[in-house]
């Protein structure tokens, strides 16, 4: 298993446009496509208060691409994806596994 860490920077002031765009229809949409959500959170610090950070569970890379590619060519994600990129400054993300002791395995 892999973990994929997600922060989304808003544009100053698009914070609730980008939440807004992911609770309808982006994460129906990641649903439909079989990606699993482990939460979503929003910045509480200072120069975090336009993040949105996400994390994705997948069995592998392989799975990982194979979803990707399956959500670039969805009509309903190509529909929202103009809206969604002009709420977005820039994204982070990293992969993570499990350390031998995490509870996450």
């Amino acid at each position: 298993m892999i973990y994929e860490f997600r922060t989304y920077h808003a544009e100053p002031g698009r914070l609730a446009d980008l939440l807004a765009l992911f609770r309808s229809p982006i994460i129906p949409i990641f649903t439909r496509l079989g990606f699993h959500l482990i939460g979503a959170w929003t910045g509480t610090d200072p120069g975090q208060e336009n993040d949105l950070t996400y994390i994705f569970a997948w069995p592998s890379r392989e799975a990982r691409e194979a979803g990707f590619k399956a959500l670039n060519a969805d009509p309903e994600f190509n529909a929202a994806f103009p809206a969604i990129k002009a709420t977005i400054a820039s994204v982070t993300k990293s992969f993570m596994q499990p350390a031998d002791f995490s509870p996450l395995q």
